[in-house]
């Protein structure tokens, strides 16, 4: 294994044991490792025990359509993009790898009722999925990788990219992510 890669699963499984041990339990069937999730319940959503209740505390959240995040191509570049921008804020981040869109849409759901600040979605295939989140949850913003976003509302952003441009998608990424937590950003 590449010595980078090896960094990059030992950088995830850091931030996924952090986040299991502070957080409180996801819903049915899902963790910051599998691969599917349930359509999350009202007793499911972390209330008073997550740490994103907290107003103070900001929480990135990564949803993958279909994949994991060490596949080496989109997925694991959005995964890096969000750990740099949770090492550059301090901020509390998970990450949901979903098998087809019902339970993509119900990881970007659970995110959102979960008090996550920012949600990013990766998918080309399913725009519609995230601007209609950002509809439903306006106080959370929406980062929709390789999505067009142009027609959603103010709380969703698009990154497009081609695919020589991932190294500067990745880091494009993380700037925004900044931002957001800054204030500044668009």
């Amino acid at each position: 294994m590449a010595p980078r890669t090896s960094l990059t699963l030992a950088l995830g499984a850091a931030c996924a044991l952090v986040v299991a041990g502070c957080s409180s339990p996801s819903p049915a069937d899902t963790s910051a490792t599998s691969e599917s999730a349930a359509q999350p319940t009202s007793e499911s959503i972390p209330q008073d025990g997550s740490p994103c209740a907290d107003p103070n505390t900001f929480c990135v959240g990564l949803v993958v359509e279909s994949g994991t995040v060490d596949d080496g191509s989109l997925n694991e570049a959005a995964f890096e993009g969000v750990r740099d921008a949770a090492i550059a804020t301090d901020a509390v981040v998970t990450y949901l790898e979903s098998t087809d869109e019902d339970p993509y849409a119900a990881n970007i759901e659970y995110l959102a009722l979960s008090g996550y600040d920012v949600v990013v979605t990766t998918g080309v295939d399913v725009p519609q999925v995230t601007i209609d989140a950002a509809v439903a949850h306006p106080d959370t913003r929406f980062i929709g990788i390789s999505q067009n976003m142009s027609d959603g509302p103010a709380n969703a952003t698009g990154l497009l990219f081609a695919d020589d441009e991932a190294a500067s998608f990745t880091e494009d990424l993380t700037g925004l992510i900044v931002e957001i937590h800054a204030g500044v950003a668009p």
